[in-house]
């Protein structure tokens, strides 16, 4: 199983249940630690929709997403409060929101969206969730503890999962460090016309495929090769087509 921290609201130290409490979790209205006491009774019901992802046009994602992300939105990167990157699912032009409507029907779903309403903390082990997602109830759906009070089944399953993308985020730090210390993350150039205006996509960073090979040595190729950066940058470098399907489902939500 894998390894879960559970807290007693009453004895979590201060200093950490800030941390948790300000964490900046997109579309977490109340993001609280997993409680053996207080969710004991707590069942989780899978629904039909991401109607809760709907103000958002970016969401992070891992490098090894870039593939199957790269066929719907583009992969670019934003610099954080602190000087580093992550790359992003760039999801619509719009300021607010998206053209993607709540079941995202025939595109792919970003893990980040995918694990809501769960999340794991920066300290390692701990198991998040929003309290006020709908996705929760006492009444049905499946258990997060057994009679016993252990994690079920059901919970120890999704802790694998979020286990299994905190490792992917892991390697994707790397990447992006990387990618930072080659100085191979330039601004975007890149200038959608749209009917009444342009949209400059300036606050974004791409690597280019020249830059990409003129940085390397043969050695950095070769390592960053087995690593799977190579491919993911390629990933990413042909994923800005994808403007063109951000701009297919514009025009499809404006008939």
């Amino acid at each position: 199983m894998s390894h879960i921290i559970f807290f007693d609201e009453r004895r979590l130290p201060i200093s950490l249940l800030m941390v948790l409490n300000m964490a900046e979790l997109l579309f977490y209205q109340n993001p609280v630690p997993l409680s053996k006491s207080k969710h004991k009774n707590l069942r989780f019901k899978k629904q039909d929709n991401y109607a809760f992802a709907s103000g958002v046009n970016t969401v992070p994602i891992s490098g090894p997403e870039f593939f199957p992300c790269s066929r719907n939105h583009p992969v670019m990167f934003v610099e954080t409060s602190n000087g580093n990157f992550l790359p992003v699912a760039l999801l619509a032009l719009t300021l607010n929101g998206h053209q993607l409507g709540d079941r995202w029907e025939g595109v792919y779903v970003p893990t980040f969206v995918q694990r809501y309403p769960f999340a794991l903390a920066e300290s390692k082990g701990v198991v998040m969730l929003d309290e006020q997602a709908p996705h929760f109830s006492y009444e049905e759906g499946e258990a997060l503890f057994n009679e016993d009070g252990e994690p079920s089944a059901f919970l120890q399953t999704k802790m694998e999962y979020l286990n299994t993308l905190d490792q992917a985020h892991q390697l994707t730090l790397e990447y992006t460090k990387a990618l930072k210390v080659k100085g191979l993350l330039r601004r975007s150039k890149n200038v959608v016309q749209l009917l009444d205006r342009e949209v400059k996509l300036e606050n974004f960073y791409v690597v280019t495929e020249r830059d990409l090979y003129d940085s390397l040595t043969d050695e950095e190729i070769v390592d960053w090769y087995y690593k799977g950066w190579i491919a993911w940058t390629y990933a990413h470098i042909h994923s800005i087509d994808s403007i063109n399907e951000i701009l297919k489902r514009m025009a499809k939500t404006a008939r």
